[in-house]
């Protein structure tokens, strides 16, 4: 006979229709000693517990997880742009990778500006300060693909 074919116990009934807490759990027609049935048990329930978990977090903290997927998009563009400006090396110069990036981020930032009625040199009495933040913004990008392309 099959250790999966026993017959079952049936659990002693303290009260009509409840069992007693020291009564085994019926399984069904599965050896109630199986060390399988135990650990897939304690799998789907852990599996479950933390599904529905992740399920709250993600419901409570929506803008944390948004933010969160951003700063990788921006991590694996960022890794892209090195990517590009190492394979450009011996094709194009750092002022002209300079240029070029420029220009798609004027593309790209020009939309959500006009979207929300402001300015795009910004406010009058902000300008100089945004002007000095531009050079040295625009200092530090080629900065950093001059040393890509011409660091080992």
């Amino acid at each position: 006979m099959s250790p999966f074919k026993k017959p079952i116990d049936v659990p002693p009934v303290v009260q009509e229709g409840i069992p007693s807490p020291a009564a085994p759990v019926d399984y069904g027609a599965v050896d109630k000693s199986s060390p399988y049935l135990v650990k897939d048990v304690q799998k789907s329930s852990v599996r479950s517990s933390i599904r529905e978990s992740v399920r709250e977090y993600v419901k409570e903290n929506k803008s944390s997880i948004v933010g969160i997927l951003l700063i990788m998009l921006g991590s694996f563009s960022f890794s892209c742009m090195f990517l590009f400006v190492k394979l450009m090396q011996g094709t194009a110069n750092s002022f002209t990778l300079v240029f070029y990036r420029s220009l798609v981020q004027i593309v790209l930032s020009l939309g959500p500006i006009w979207r929300n009625g402001e300015h795009p040199l910004g406010k009058p009495e902000a300008r100089f300060w945004l002007f000095v933040r531009g050079g040295a913004g625009a200092s530090a990008v080629l900065a950093f693909f001059y040393a890509i392309q011409n660091l080992p």
